[in-house]
């Protein structure tokens, strides 16, 4: 078979890596070859990453530790730090379509899929390292999200003044973060979701609830595909809606997960992600005046 010819793969997990390795430096179509790659193989990959789904691995954690062991397929850490480092959007290399390629294969094959989904509603491991500060002072700064315990109340402010509370890789891993926390402790009984006071000249001294996506951030490429575009998904949006997942078996259709009704409270705006975000809420409330955009 030529380098350009139709990519087939037939052998074991460990041979048909080999020869993937060998028909891209060899100059094929190397997405053409990913592809056809994880699409036997990622299930066999997952089960070796989690030992046959017994360890529960974060979409990200994942994603760089079968880029550790196979190289020649996804970029690691490093490739995507550097790729991010480019002066815009525009002059990124397309790194991380080979991540996406790999994370749709893993979630197309219903075990592995089901598992991946079950393992991004357990709690961070910052969230459970910091339980006990909160459980004790009942607030947590984490910088882009405030989390304040008012008696049964949750309330979590979200805190990107600067961009009108709109969304981005640090923003998103705050607000799961508090969100994970809200859930987790006892003491609270219902949470509330609100954006802070801004500081944008048109809005200064105002609420603002959220603009969406951070444009600027997403222009210089640092809106990360596996980090914010798939985990926000799997990880904050849906644990608004099912809340956390604390069962032991994830194939059975059981009703295992710690929630609490939310409440969205809008003032000024929710745009794009911001009104996604309300449409997991259990209930909204809005200011006179308050607008939503969404657009598919």
């Amino acid at each position: 078979m030529g380098v350009g010819g139709p990519v087939r793969f037939a052998g074991t997990l460990d041979e048909d890596a080999s020869h993937a390795a060998e028909r891209i430096a060899a100059g094929a179509d190397s997405r053409a070859v990913k592809d056809a790659f994880f699409r036997r193989h990622a299930a066999a990959i997952y089960d070796v990453l989690t030992d046959g789904c017994t360890r529960l691995r974060r979409l990200s954690d994942l994603v760089y530790a079968a880029a550790e062991r196979y190289p020649q397929l996804l970029p690691n850490r490093e490739a995507i730090r550097a790729e991010r480092a480019l002066e815009r959007q525009s002059a990124k290399r397309g790194l991380e379509v080979d991540q996406g390629l790999f994370a749709a294969c893993v979630l197309a094959d219903e075990r592995c899929g089901l598992h991946l989904i079950h393992a991004m509603l357990r709690p961070k491991p910052e969230a459970e390292r910091l339980l006990p500060e909160f459980r004790r002072t009942g607030r947590i700064d984490l910088g882009k999200a405030v989390l304040e315990r008012l008696d049964c109340i949750g309330r979590l402010t979200l805190c990107n003044a600067n961009v009108l509370n709109a969304e981005d890789d640090p923003s998103v891993a705050a607000l799961e973060t508090a969100i994970d926390l809200a859930l987790l402790d006892d003491s609270i009984e219902v949470c509330v979701l609100r954006g802070s006071v801004v500081a944008h000249p048109k809005y200064a001294g105002r609420r603002v609830f959220n603009a969406g996506i951070n444009l600027t951030h997403l222009y210089y490429g640092q809106i990360s595909f596996v980090e914010f575009i798939l985990q926000r998904d799997l990880g904050p949006v849906h644990k608004l809606y099912r809340g956390l997942w604390v069962g032991d078996s994830y194939t059975e259709e059981f009703e295992d997960y710690l929630e609490k009704p939310w409440l969205g409270v809008v003032e000024g705006f929710a745009i794009g992600g911001g009104c996604q975000l309300l449409c997991v809420m259990d209930r909204v409330i809005a200011e006179p005046g308050a607008y939503f955009s969404l657009r598919f």
